[in-house]
């Protein structure tokens, strides 16, 4: 898609009819004719396009549209009701008028009948709009084949209360949800059609070929007390059950109630009645929602300025692809104010319209609403910009939204979303309409409901998945991705040319010195128009040719990315979504973390990081330059894994905080805060770095210096913490305004030849900036970023710096306003601080890691790193610059990797987005075992991909294990040069040595022999079964609620089940205990699943919280006869609350009497209202601590647990634990 005014835009859909057709239809095709006077005359192909258009990647929605008007009529030929699908050029001309404002005047509710090409639409009552000929209750007719519209059925909805004399239509405020119709649905047959009657607030059961009424009844709160504040207004009909959603708005203060929404169901008939799920709208939200109220704001013109607070209103309902419901929640405010206020210089209101997008889901037999932690893309609150209008993708797992533009750019234009329904992140928009103001007095004032304009039933066709024809016909590559996303909501196999079990070639590489790496490059923007796709993740090695290149993921799976992480376990790499000028986001937007399954070649989407900021990058012909401020400061950082690959942690440089996954079930374990977070420049701190080492998660952070412009407040910091943020503490401190050299470059016609440019760091700065004042043809302005971290075998630490300036910059020189912007290069560098058996005091070595003489800089690299831990050996990434022998104003930039000795002497080196080159053959023989150590063979037959160096590389990760076994590697071994291929050392001739004369014995002296042993120590925790003893809180503190509405110990029972359902029975055994004012064994020691789930509901609830009397009653159980003496004996504690009324003093004596007889301790802390430290303490192993901050994360950490148990003592020589 372009850019336009308030609409940042990352890539979308292709046309439909390209995609259908194999061409780019022109846009005049695709709209309707000029309207007359009996509506738009559409083209005879009208219905047959919406309908072509239905299974491929890009079909039509309907929506409906207001506008602002100061009279009883609307201005002829403004649409009312527009289908619209995701076009390239966001142009507002591609949408077809299905009727017009004189013809049905303001609308809401859409129902569409795809069988006969039939979209209704319902009257509704707004502000400083007026209702169409048939008056506010009327539902009308729209063939969508010949645009004929006429009356349905007309309901009593009360007179028309609009006054468009007084005041912009002051009073018709006061009706806004009490007059007027809601929300419509249609049943499966098309011949019944539901109806919210927003006068009586009765649902209306209209039969559609007689057009006539046939039954209504009340809404499912009509016999609470607080029925008179009841609004409701939602709609959906599914599977036989029709659902609707009413709110308790308040309005009536002397009314009971709360401000809430509920969702029931009932039959068409409104038999069986039943309440499924409420939500309290008392969550964190952009703007506070609060009671219905009739106060209005003075607005003086259409430009005026608003103050406005959320009212909410829930006017859609919708279900995903798996059966769970979403609400679609409005704010009234939109409709009692006469226009989409804008706000005045310097104000801090909320926009009106800043509604919301709820998940409703469906555990243990329960529907509840989850507003924490959000989920539908609430970075930068995008489903905050949502009118509640909702649809469902045809064929897709995908959710489509009416919307405005997002803030904080400026409120000019409305148009749609599409989120996944799996991860909630943005996939593509689309601008519709220019909002009312001054100038324009007829633009939109607010969207309504969106509707599908396809059959429920609808799959995608195979037959219209993205070719490269289709590619050249549409001019983008972003519209191929989103296309290739859309047609594998799930992981997809990658087109690119990986071999089959590609994972057993980079398992049989860890064996010798030269295993292979994966790095990211990254697709030019400019010249996506030229490809269809391109290659983002890799794999390599070191090799004689610098080939072959193994491509891993591509562009349109997940776009650019930084941070890596590799699973051994899994064969898994996981990357994370990175902000970088003129390199589009994936189909997940910024926050994604995607994982690369590398036994099947599948690329997808692994979890979305809330709140990681908004899309900014544009237009690439204008030089993207929205997103170039927002370089370190939005998306993500650096992931790693824990040490079991049972956690990913992941940096969300946007709020600036590290996030802990489950990586089996991909659930938010926690977040917690940067190390530097509370400092007193914590303003110009920026995280980036992470690190997973000994049990510790260290992170970098870099003092930015971006508000005092101080080279001397330059520094990076590294900080260590426990996995979930405690403990945290400052590890090093390094300066960063030491010398850095110069870069040689090519001067401008002013300056001719070869320049030098200083390198030395610099402040943070947003802008284009060139410290060499346009000398040269490339710009430089060093900016630091703290990129990634890595331990050497003694402990040292190894720092990466990025140059934040190499994403920033343009790669072409472009002509931008009234300014030539010249490319740039970022060069970083490769720090080393020693271990001094403590800690990291410093200060860092800035030149241990030395830079061949291949370059014409004296920093190269790119901030990624990566360990070899059988060879220790390091792997930087790194770009290096060479002046052109044939033009001296050019310079050549290639892109690759070093790999470094302890010593820090560069001892291979390979090319790898500088010559990008991928093949398809059997990688270098090793999958057949060929050699293991050294260089890999050249391969036979090369194929091209085409990558422009100098935008720049991403992380480094070695895709070996934690421990792979090298081939032993004779000392004296001769070290390859950077460039040249191993050849054999010839042997020496050996030569007689004359003998020595014979020395006096000396009289030996009496100590210790050390002898090498070989040891085979071998347990398998699949096969070693376990005793476990669950210990549970019972005390009422576990009553309180969770974020899901159930009680903290309902969701304890149900992790409890999870990590039952992953023990063997009934070789394994389990027992529960509680405690609170006393301890209670619920169940003893026992192999019987059955016994065990039901024993859980027999938990009782009492005062106090005596954490040693359930330990100590744990500790008997495994004494006790029941215990099996060859299971691994185990407790798992948790608990929401402190030990009272004993000393916390008493459950650490406990805890440590279980693990003096072997008994391994997890402990688990649910809440804020818990002794870390602690159940640290209690715990075998700081690690086997675990924190939820809601009863809704134990499920994942029980889960995670159950993995975790360890092999008993007796299994180790010598008889302990290793």
């Amino acid at each position: 898609m372009a850019q336009r005014m308030g609409w940042a835009v990352a890539g979308g859909m292709a046309l439909c009819a390209a995609l259908a057709l194999g061409t780019r239809a022109a846009p005049d095709a695709t709209r309707a004719g000029a309207p007359g006077a009996d509506g738009p005359r559409q083209s005879a192909t009208a219905l047959e396009r919406v309908r072509a258009a239905c299974g491929t990647h890009a079909p039509f929605f309907a929506v409906a549209s207001t506008v602002y008007v100061d009279a009883d009529r609307h201005p002829r030929g403004v649409p009312a009701v527009l289908a619209f699908t995701d076009t390239l050029r966001d142009d507002r001309t591609g949408a077809l008028t299905l009727a017009t404002q004189e013809q049905v005047g303001a609308v809401f509710g859409l129902a569409y009948d795809a069988a006969r090409g039939h979209l209704y639409a319902a009257a509704f009552h707004k502000r400083a709009t007026a209702f169409g000929p048939g008056g506010p209750g009327q539902i009308y007719d729209i063939d969508v084949a010949t645009g004929q519209v006429r009356p349905l059925v007309a309901l009593g909805a009360g007179p028309d209360r609009h006054d468009h004399r007084v005041e912009m239509d002051e009073a018709a405020a006061l009706w806004v949800g009490r007059a007027g119709l809601g929300d419509i649905d249609l049943d499966d047959t098309g011949d019944t059609l539901f109806a919210v009657n927003l006068t009586d607030a009765r649902i209306y059961r209209i039969d559609v070929p007689s057009r006539t009424v046939v039954g209504t009844f009340a809404h499912g709160a009509a016999g609470r007390d607080w029925a008179r504040n009841a609004r409701p207004f939602g709609l959906a009909y599914r599977d036989g059950w029709l659902y609707h959603a009413v709110v308790d708005a308040l309005e009536f203060a002397s009314v009971p109630g709360m401000l809430q929404g509920m969702v029931f169901r009932s039959r068409p008939d409104g038999a069986e009645m039943t309440e499924l799920a409420r939500v309290t709208f008392s969550y964190p939200h952009n703007a506070a929602w609060r009671r219905w109220d009739h106060a209005l704001p003075q607005v003086y013109s259409l430009d005026g300025a608003v103050q406005a607070v959320g009212q909410p209103w829930i006017v859609d309902l919708e279900h995903t692809a798996g059966g769970d419901l979403v609400l679609g929640v409005r704010d009234r405010m939109v409709d009692t104010l006469p226009v989409l206020g804008r706000l005045r210089f310097g104000t801090t209101a909320p926009l009106p319209g800043v509604g919301d997008v709820l998940p409703m889901r469906q555990s243990g037999g329960l529907w509840a609403v989850i507003p924490e932690p959000e989920h539908y893309a609430d970075a930068g609150g995008y489903d905050e910009s949502v009118f509640g209008g909702l649809a469902a993708f045809p064929g897709a797992d995908v959710l489509v939204a009416a919307a405005r533009a997002p803030a904080p750019v400026p409120l000019v234009d409305v148009g749609a979303l599409w989120f996944w329904n799996d991860g909630g992140g943005v996939l593509a928009r689309e601008s519709l309409q220019l909002i009312a103001r001054n100038a324009l007095p007829t633009g939109s004032n607010g969207l309504g409901d969106v509707e599908a304009l396809c059959a429920r039933d609808t799959v995608l066709r195979p037959e219209v998945l993205p070719t490269e024809t289709a590619m050249v016909a549409t001019a983008t590559a972003g519209a191929i991705a989103t296309a290739t996303a859309l047609a594998n909501p799930t992981p997809v196999p990658g087109a690119t040319g990986l071999p089959p079990d590609f994972h057993t070639t980079t398992d049989g590489a860890c064996l010798g010195d030269n295993p292979f790496v994966a790095t990211v490059c990254y697709v030019p923007a400019g010249l996506e128009q030229f490809r269809f796709d391109g290659v983002t993740v890799v794999a390599f090695r070191d090799t004689v040719a610098n080939a072959p290149i193994y491509p891993l993921a591509l562009d349109s799976q997940v776009g650019a990315v930084w941070g890596l992480a590799y699973g051994n376990l899994r064969h898994t790499v996981y990357a994370a979504a990175f902000q970088k000028r003129l390199a589009w986001f994936g189909p997940g937007g910024p926050g994604a973390i995607y994982q690369i399954d590398l036994r099947t070649g599948r690329a997808g989407l692994f979890a979305v990081v809330p709140n990681a900021g908004v899309d900014r990058h544009a237009n690439p012909a204008t030089g993207d330059g929205g997103a170039l401020d927002w370089v370190g400061r939005m998306s993500l950082g650096d992931i790693d894994l824990s040490a079991d690959e049972g956690e990913l942690y992941a940096v969300n440089l946007f709020d600036r905080r590290i996030y802990r996954y489950d990586v089996a079930t991909a659930a938010l374990l926690g977040v917690f805060d940067h190390g530097a977070a509370a400092e007193p420049w914590a303003a110009d701190a920026r995280p980036f770095a992470l690190k997973h080492h000994g049990g510790r998660l260290y992170h970098g952070v870099v003092h930015s210096a971006a508000s005092t412009d101080l080279r001397s407040d330059l520094a990076g910091l590294v900080y260590s913490s426990w996995p979930d943020g405690s403990d945290m503490r400052l590890e090093t401190r390094f300066a960063l305004d030491y010398p850095r050299g110069v870069a040689r470059a090519p001067g401008v016609v002013q300056n001719p030849g070869p320049q030098d440019v200083p390198l030395d760091w610099l402040p943070w700065r947003d802008g284009y900036n060139d410290v060499s004042n346009g000398r040269v043809q490339t710009t430089f302005y060093p900016q630091p970023i703290v990129s990634d971290l890595e331990f050497t075998r003694g402990g040292d630490m190894v720092v990466a710096v990025r140059d934040r300036h190499g994403d920033m910059s343009l790669e072409v020189q472009l002509q931008l306003g009234g300014r030539i912007e010249k490319p740039g290069v970022g060069l970083g560098d490769v720090l080393r601080v020693g271990f001094d058996g403590a800690g990291w005091p410093g200060p860092a070595a800035v030149d241990h890691y030395r830079i061949p003489a291949d370059t014409e800089a004296a920093r190269t690299a790119a901030g990624g790193l990566g360990w070899i831990k059988a060879a220790d050996t390091l792997v930087a990434n790194r770009v290096t610059m060479a002046l052109n022998s044939l033009f001296s104003t050019l310079v050549t930039v290639t892109e690759g990797a070093l790999w470094y000795d302890d010593a820090g002497n560069a001892v291979r080196q390979e090319a790898t987005c500088g010559l990008p080159i991928f093949y398809t053959g059997n990688p270098g023989g090793l999958a057949s075992g060929g050699a293991r150590g050294g260089r890999a063979d050249a391969p036979a037959a090369p194929l091209h991909s085409e990558w422009v160096p100098g935008k720049g590389m991403g992380d480094v990760e070695i895709l070996c294990g934690l421990t792979p076994t090298p081939t032993a590697t004779p000392p004296g071994s001769p070290t390859p040069s950077p460039t040249a291929t191993r050849t054999p050392t010839a042997t020496p001739t050996p030569s007689l040595t004359p003998s020595a004369t014979p020395s006096p014995t000396p009289t030996p002296t009496r100590g210790p022999i050390y002898l090498p042993i070989l040891l085979d120590d071998h347990c398998d925790p699949k096969v070693q079964n376990v005793d476990v003893v669950l210990v549970i809180d019972a005390s009422t503190s576990m009553l309180f609620e969770t974020r899901a509405g159930r009680t903290k110990i309902e969701a304890a029972k149900e992790a409890a089940r999870r990590f039952l359902d992953r023990m063997k029975f009934p070789g394994d055994q389990a027992a529960v205990v509680s405690f609170n004012a006393d301890s209670a064994v619920v169940v003893d020691l026992t192999g019987d699943k059955a016994a065990l789930a039901s024993g859980l509901d027999g938990i009782r609830n009492r005062e106090l919280t005596r954490i040693h009397l359930g330990l100590a009653t744990a500790h008997a159980l495994l004494r006790g006869a029941r215990r099996v003496a060859d299971h691994t004996p185990v407790v798992v504690m948790l608990t929401d609350g402190r030990s009272n009324p004993d000393p916390v003093e008493r459950a650490l004596e406990a805890a440590d009497a279980l693990k003096h007889d072997g008994i391994s301790v997890f402990t688990v802390g649910l809440g804020d209202d818990v002794e870390l430290d602690a159940l640290r303490r209690m715990a075998t192993r700081p690690e086997d601590f675990r924190w939820a901050p809601d009863g809704e994360d134990l499920g994942p950490i029980y889960e995670a647990i159950a993995r975790e148990i360890p092999c008993p003592p007796s299994a180790y020589w010598p008889r302990r634990q290793p």
